[in-house]
């Protein structure tokens, strides 16, 4: 009974680390994407490449960037619970879209579990 709590808690501790270390690498994120406002549509084209996809409406242009990956878990056997954790594959994306306003760099917005 009390191994169940023990390990209880180290799984809360665990997914505590690991939410923390999300939030963190999508703030720094944020913050990376933020020094591109103000800058030309060319410097951020040759920071980050062709964009995905482009648009355009109401005088805007949209470029929007999207990133895919997979993780492949291969499963384990908990020793000591005893516990078959069977394999999983999980699919991660991020979306980043800037808005460019009168050639520069305006706005930006991040979307998907994967930032």
């Amino acid at each position: 009974m009390r191994r169940g709590l023990i390990v209880r808690r180290m799984v809360w501790a665990a997914s505590l680390i690991v939410l923390g270390n999300c939030t963190d690498s999508l703030a720094q994120r944020r913050a990376m994407l933020a020094t591109h406002i103000g800058e030309k549509e060319i410097d951020l084209i040759r920071d980050f490449g062709v964009p995905t996809y482009t648009s355009q409406q109401n005088g805007r242009r949209y470029l929007t960037y999207a990133q895919a990956y997979r993780v492949n878990d291969p499963g384990y056997v908990d020793f000591l619970t005893g516990i078959v954790i069977p394999p999983s594959s999980s699919v991660y994306t991020c979306t980043t879209t800037f808005v460019i306003d009168h050639g520069t760099v305006s706005s930006f917005s991040v979307h998907g579990n994967g930032c």
